[in-house]
């Protein structure tokens, strides 16, 4: 069991990692934080963009929401809507073999 001194840390070193990688901070709590990012427009939608240029919505895709958490044990975990059930497995996987390697 982890103390909320703990998991504040392991968060903060989480955001820290996802904000070099374009995330931004969109709520925060003690032990848990919204992040958002803008989806970058596909290849395809670049190159229809440019090619008809009337329809300037094509690039457009939104923005990306991810939760990530900390729990009592001090495990890391992201869910998310709008990222693929693989992307979240990857993040998962990822942050917490950080974790043990610290």
């Amino acid at each position: 069991m982890k103390t909320l001194g703990e998991r504040k840390s392991i968060l903060e070193n989480e955001i820290t990692k996802m904000i070099k990688q374009g995330w931004q901070i969109a709520s925060r709590a003690e032990t848990a934080c919204h992040l958002v990012r803008n989806k970058k427009p596909s290849g395809l939608s670049v190159l229809l963009l440019f090619s008809i240029s009337f329809l300037p919505s094509i690039g457009s895709k939104g923005i990306k929401k991810v939760l990530v958490e900390v729990n009592e044990e001090g495990e890391i975990t992201y869910t998310s809507k709008d990222l693929s059930h693989y992307m979240l497995k990857r993040l998962n996987i990822r942050a917490n073999k950080d974790l043990k390697q610290e």
